[in-house]
């Protein structure tokens, strides 16, 4: 990944290029999902359609390629959502992609985004009603996400699903993806339940043990092969799943290192999945004329990330297994201990050269 490292009055600040910008449009959501990392329906001052544009633009110069349009909900606000996506293809050579839940998708929202954006993905949450309803505390919204696909489909949208496993929903997982497949896509993305936003109160109920992994996988794999598609896993995904498919370009933790997540509010997050975590907030856009570049170069919290990366602690540096781990998700060491900077206690590191006497 390309760098440099530019001089201040005080020091040398490493600083990577920003390539990736998830950012929530507003927290308003038509759905109440019990493990929502964005905690939508939260109360304040969404950023305006106006402010993100600019703020996409400065970041234009920071090395910017990818933006994620998020929420809350993005067509709870339709209008601002076509706008936002507008001045996304303004900016050139851009790649947008759009998470939505799929439950408020006309036909002719379908028509119109499969021309604007890249990339949509949808997240289901179970195979059944009672399942999916039961985790978006919504009744009807399975059947409804289901149309949306369809409407997707149709356009011929580029498509991925969401799928979460958690308690709730596990025994569902290879089902949700016979479904979507039914519909007619076959792009999965499995994602580890974080201990973040909504789901940090019942997170030890919610999320699966070592056992559950085991059977998940098992049954993902033969899902596969009976479906021939490919089902993917980001990085932190993968630790939990190591046997799936590689999500291209997520070979290592990414927070604060080529991307950002910016919430609805203007507060700056290293991912997603901190962005449930008001402690690990960088910044907030509006205390900095809407330009990321400081917050970027020398917010606190991204610069013990990047320096526990270039610097691991000495046990995970003479492990073999750290370019798979990476000393654990940052999130996951927030929530258990506080403590972004602590590598994993519970690991037992592996010699990086073999036992000459095994």
């Amino acid at each position: 990944m390309s760098s440099k490292k530019i001089s201040t009055d005080k020091e040398i600040v490493y600083e990577p290029k920003l390539e990736h910008i998830d950012v929530e449009i507003t927290k308003r959501c038509n759905l109440a999902c019990i493990h929502c990392s964005a905690q939508s329906n939260s109360i304040g001052r969404d950023l305006s359609s106006t402010e993100i544009a600019a703020v996409l633009n400065k970041a234009s110069t920071l090395g910017l390629k990818y933006v994620g349009v998020t929420g809350g909900e993005p067509l709870v606000r339709r209008r601002k959502l076509m706008t936002v996506l507008r001045s996304c293809r303004r900016i050139s050579n851009l790649k947008v992609h759009l998470h939505t839940n799929g439950t408020l998708l006309t036909s002719k929202d379908a028509s119109l985004l499969a021309g604007l954006v890249d990339e949509i993905t949808i997240t289901f949450l179970g195979s059944k009603p009672e399942t999916h309803d039961g985790v978006t505390l919504v009744k009807g919204s399975l059947r409804a996400t289901e149309e949306g696909l369809r409407r997707l489909m149709d356009e011929r949208a580029n498509v991925t699903i969401f799928v979460v496993p958690m308690k709730l929903n596990l025994k569902e997982v290879p089902q949700i993806v016979k479904k979507v497949k039914d519909i007619g896509c076959s792009r999965i993305r499995i994602l580890s339940l974080s201990p973040t936003g909504r789901a940090v109160s019942d997170f030890a109920n919610l999320s699966l043990d070592s056992k559950d992994k085991e059977w998940l996988i098992e049954k993902l794999i033969q899902t596969q092969k009976e479906l021939d598609i490919n089902i993917e896993a980001g990085f932190c995904t993968r630790q939990d799943y190591p046997r799936l498919d590689r999500l291209l370009g997520h070979s290592s933790c990414l927070a604060a290192e080529n991307r950002v997540h910016i919430d609805a509010f203007g507060e700056v997050f290293p991912c997603t999945a901190a962005s449930g975590w008001p402690e690990l907030s960088a910044g907030n856009l509006r205390d900095h004329n809407l330009n990321l570049s400081n917050i970027w170069r020398l917010s606190s919290v991204f610069r013990s990330l990047r320096s526990f990366r270039s610097k691991p602690p000495l046990k995970c540096r003479s492990c073999a297994l750290y370019p798979q781990c990476m000393g654990g998700c940052r999130v996951i060491m927030y929530y258990k201990y506080r403590n972004i900077n602590l590598a994993r206690p519970d690991c037992k590191p592996q010699s990086m050269f073999p036992d000459p006497l095994s």
